[in-house]
């Protein structure tokens, strides 16, 4: 007879196995068609054309560095405003503010921007409300929010779909905090402030900092807010892969790839500094301390 250990084990495996066969094959795929292998249009030579043709072209740069600012603002603000509304949540202990954090975290990115695009566009209804109340003289007046390279249409949906998200994890995270470390610090006669420095803060931090990771990644390789919301250009590195692959000619399907190995090798490579990084902070703080 099997333990329960073991039998949690025989269950998971097969899972795990075809998860991971898939996302290896879909690598596998991923790299050799980028590297334009593509047998079956009649394509067998290995060659990195694909990824000198994207990294040398403007459009790329330009694609990069928009995918880039977006992504980070949106994670950093993510993380700042979730910091204040799950200390504010956990303070008050509101479980109707929890509830309410929660639904958003269902609801898919697509259906958020198109919400924002009926509240914000220059025909939405805040614009029309603005120029009803004699604010503006005309609802084209309304600042371009959307469909602009300044992206904030792009940034406030991200906001709207991971604020939640970061607040009910750090909500979680502030309740297993022992009540204890606060009582003593108090005793101590430490203020506020120095208790959020020295206890909260600290004790927040591995989640905080691996919930930025989550949100700048995912906003990195997102396709669909930045396509509904983004400027004709520059476009985001996601949807440049997306208008490549979609093309009819699958001659264009190995640039396709090679976008695709870009965004890939970014998102690692950004993981690892970002740990490298904050490993170097809490050697810094122990020292410190």
């Amino acid at each position: 007879m099997l333990n329960k250990k073991s039998k949690i084990i025989v269950m998971v495996v097969p899972a795990i196995t075809i998860i991971l066969s898939i996302l290896f094959l879909s690598l596998y795929t991923g790299i050799s068609q980028s590297l334009g292998y593509f047998p079956e249009i009649g394509m067998t030579d290995i060659t990195l054309d694909f990824y000198k043709k994207i990294l040398h072209s403007k459009t790329f740069i330009l694609s990069i560095k928009f995918t880039f600012i977006y992504s980070f603002v949106s994670a950093i603000l993510s993380i700042i405003i979730g910091i204040l509304l799950s200390i504010i949540i956990n303070k008050y202990n509101s479980k109707l503010a929890e509830r309410i954090m929660n639904i958003p975290i269902v609801v898919p990115h697509m259906i958020f921007a198109l919400v924002v695009i009926q509240l914000l566009s220059q025909t939405g209804l805040v614009s029309r409300l603005v120029y009803n109340m004699g604010l503006l003289n005309s609802q084209e007046s309304f600042p371009m929010l959307l469909f602009s390279e300044n992206s904030i249409g792009i940034i406030i949906c991200y906001l709207i779909k991971e604020i939640p998200f970061v607040t009910v994890t750090l909500v979680a995270v502030l309740r297993r905090i022992n009540s204890d470390y606060y009582k003593q610090a108090r005793s101590l006669g430490a203020s506020k402030f120095n208790v959020f420095k020295k206890i909260t803060l600290p004790l927040m931090l591995p989640n905080i900092f691996y919930m930025f990771i989550i949100v700048f990644i995912y906003a990195f390789g997102d396709y669909e807010v930045p396509q509904l919301l983004g400027p004709s250009s520059p476009k985001s590195l996601a949807t440049l892969s997306y208008n490549a692959y979609t093309n009819p000619l699958l001659s264009d399907r190995p640039e396709a790839m090679a976008y695709n190995m870009v965004i890939f090798g970014i998102g690692i490579i950004s993981t690892i500094v970002m740990i490298f990084i904050f490993k170097k902070m809490v050697k810094v703080g122990e020292i410190n301390d």
